[in-house]
């Protein structure tokens, strides 16, 4: 349901305004509406107030702050978000802007220094360690071919990389090295992978300069070392390169574990100063869509109904009559413009989520999440109606709910299929459909199970794959659509009222008799039987009326909406016809669950049939999670929501301090609780905690683990 919304002016003396403005702020129930347009325009006599002064002064330092503040955080944790709605304290609530400005300076120049430090040895071994990481594969190919070259001698050594491609002047280059070197150098071809190869050599230190000048002049591609370890020689340096990337992790973690220590002593204060100033910030912001006279502040906005009383108790309390809040009734020709606030009871909050796909709903409309949790399980289980498959949807959504429950995501997503899964196995009951028909013709004893004949289009269980079932299959989806038209209409009727559009009111009041006439109109012309009791002059003067009555609609429709209305009746008979694809797209899944039935059990009865019938299947589910859901969404909010569905322009966004928005179950890092533990810290920055040893406020010892306690 959508929540009642009152319209308030909250007026006040000018020495109170940035003492109420907080208030407002803490109380955290007002929507502040923006009066710059009604105060440029002349519909408000006052004027804007203006960010200005030492407020503006504050305000930019705040901002400069915030920057610092935001960067802290993300040396510090690696997320500017990481510390929002974290914590709570009264610590820096009652210091004035400057206080606050000075407080937070003082804190941010006494922790940059280590924060930066630590932040930048990290990345400094973390690049050291991915750059030397892509030399491994080098070192562990070369480094014992050149020691079993070299031995304990002191040589020179350095390697050539070569394409395979010219592996046939590798015999070149070793004959004019050795007439470089007068005989004295030792070369060896080492294959680094299938594209790559490797000439090593090794000669004395005296020929070094001669290879060295040759490799430069033939322009042959050395193995270019770490800048570290360039100038070393190559032996000496593969070598040392191993022992640094063994060394790395170990420094890595530890100046990684510093930083969790440095990090976790300073979170709840840093915390609590960030968010305070972004509070502050946003504070100030809004200054700019107030209006003001000489000595007063106007304050424009919205507030639910049912904190109005509070709010006016809270400043009656603070200022006595300095400042007032007056209530304005909220005229429909402003609907569009009020906030819009959904409150429903938890198992249709969900669907609340899956209208989010199409919007919000005008204010003064009514909520149809409640209509989608209805409509949309119905469709779904028409279109799929084949129980093993719905069983196999609902193990899939209450096994993702088990193993994700603080996956807000996945709790909505499976909590909006687990009901299309339970509707699409009552109606493979209805349609005795297990797998397609693996149950009544395939499964012992349930193959004894025949229909009911009821009529000849008609028989209980349903099989809608029967050649004499499909027209009233065709006729169930249309008369459903039919029953979505008019509920649509119905709502749409009483949403126009609500908000003053009569003409709308016209126009779907006469679709709606052109709907009802025409269907009188079918009846009596397919159904015979209902005029058999009556006389010829009986029976005709039934047709006038209902003739009658259709010719009104239509008139009654174009008085409405004009030519628009004739178009809008189309419109609502295509709609109807739209939910053919009800019986089309079942049709198409139970069919094809049939074939690989049919496969397995007739045409290849064998290992083979079981492995293409079980992959046609898996094909034909992963299709029904989404084809079925997809069609389920269009026709219910273009065909059926289209009749009175009007997207709302506001969400409602409260004035409110970060982390007091109760509207929002966000966890709470009070300054009194338990701290964080120090694994967790590390984790969220990489820290590999699964060795380490925490102890939280209560000594518990215990072993880190990734998430433990977060």
């Amino acid at each position: 349901m959508l929540t009642e919304m009152s319209k308030v002016y909250i007026i006040g003396l000018k020495t109170h305004f940035m003492e109420a403005l907080q208030d407002i702020h803490r109380f955290g129930k007002v929507h502040i509406d923006d009066l710059t347009e009604r105060i440029q325009d002349g519909a408000l006599p006052i004027e804007q107030m203006q960010l200005e002064g030492q407020l503006s002064a504050q305000y930019d330092e705040f901002k400069l702050l915030d920057s610092r503040g935001q960067a802290l955080v993300m040396n510090l944790f690696g997320s500017p978000d990481m510390l929002r709605h974290m914590c709570d304290s009264p610590q820096f609530k009652t210091l004035s802007n400057d206080q606050l400005i000075n407080s937070a300076k003082e804190y941010y120049a006494e922790i940059e220094p280590m924060a930066v430090h630590w932040a930048e040895e990290i990345t400094i071994l973390s690049e050291e360690q991915a750059e030397l990481l892509q030399y491994e594969p080098l070192l562990d190919k070369l480094e014992p071919s050149i020691k079993n070259l070299i031995g304990s001698q002191k040589l020179y050594s350095t390697a050539l990389i070569l394409e395979n491609r010219y592996r046939e002047i590798v015999s070149e280059l070793r004959n004019q090295l050795l007439v470089v070197t007068d005989n004295e150098a030792t070369t060896l071809v080492s294959n680094l992978n299938e594209d790559m190869l490797a000439l090593i050599i090794v000669a004395p230190l005296d020929k070094a300069q001669k290879i060295r000048d040759y490799i430069t002049d033939k322009r042959v591609n050395q193995i270019k070392l770490p800048q570290t370890f360039a100038d070393q020689p190559f032996s000496e340096a593969l070598a040392a390169m191993h022992q640094r990337i063994a060394e790395l992790p170990e420094l890595l973690n530890k100046a990684q574990y510093d930083l969790a220590q440095f990090a976790e002593l300073h979170r709840q204060k840093l915390c609590l100063i960030s968010n305070e100033i972004s509070d502050r910030i946003e504070e100030l912001q809004t200054i700019s869509k107030l209006g003001e006279t000489d000595y007063t502040f106007v304050c424009s906005g919205y507030v639910p109904t049912k904190y109005l009383g509070e709010l006016s108790e809270m400043l009656e309390k603070n200022y006595d009559s300095s400042v007032v809040v007056d209530q304005i009734e909220i005229a429909p020709e402003e609907y569009p413009k009020v906030p819009v606030e959904l409150e429903n009871k938890p198992r249709f909050r969900p669907f609340q989520a899956a209208l989010g796909i199409w919007g919000q709903p005008v204010y003064g409309t009514f909520d149809p999440s409640w209509v989608l949790a209805f409509s949309f399980p119905l469709i779904f289980g028409m279109i799929v109606g084949d129980a093993g498959y719905g069983l196999l949807l609902l193990a899939f959504c209450l096994f993702f709910k088990w193993r994700y429950p603080h996956n807000g995501a996945v709790q909505a997503f499976t909590s909006v299929l687990a009901p299309a899964g339970l509707m699409a196995i009552i109606f493979g009951i209805f349609y005795f459909e297990f797998f397609g028909d693996l149950a009544h013709v395939y499964i012992p004893g349930l193959n004894q199970i025949h229909p009911i004949q009821i009529s000849s289009g008609f028989s209980l269980p349903f099989i809608r794959t029967s050649s004499d079932m499909q027209m009233t299959f065709l006729l169930m989806a249309v008369g459903f659509g039919v029953v979505e038209v008019i509920i649509g209409l119905i709502f749409g009727i009483i949403n126009n009222r609500r908000m003053g559009q009569h003409k709308h009111v016209i126009e779907k009041s006469g679709i709606l008799t052109i709907l009802f006439a025409g269907l009188a109109i079918a009846a009596l012309k397919f159904m015979p039987v209902l005029t058999e009791s009556l006389s010829v002059q009986a029976a005709a003067i039934v047709n006038y009326v209902v003739y009658f009555v259709f010719a009104i609609g239509f008139i009654v429709t174009l008085w409405g909406g004009g030519i628009m209305g004739a178009i809008e009746t189309i419109e609502s008979v295509a709609h109807i016809a739209s939910y053919i694809r009800i019986m089309a797209v079942g049709l198409v899944g139970a069919l094809l669950a049939d074939a690989a039935n049919k496969l397995v059990f007739v045409t290849m009865p064998n290992a083979g049939g079981i492995v293409i019938a079980l992959m046609l299947h898996i094909l034909n589910f992963a299709i029904i999670c989404f084809s079925p859901s997809i069609h389920a969404l269009r026709l219910t909010f273009l065909e059926f929501f289209g009749k009175f569905w009007e997207a709302g322009r506001v969400a409602y966004k409260p004035f409110v301090r970060i982390g007091k928005d109760e509207r929002h179950e966000t966890p709470t890092f009070m300054v009194e609780a338990r701290s964080v533990d120090l694994c967790c810290c590390a984790w969220h920055i990489g820290f590999n905690a699964s060795a380490c040893t925490c102890r939280d406020n209560d000594n518990d010892s215990r072993t880190g683990s990734k998430g433990a306690n977060c």
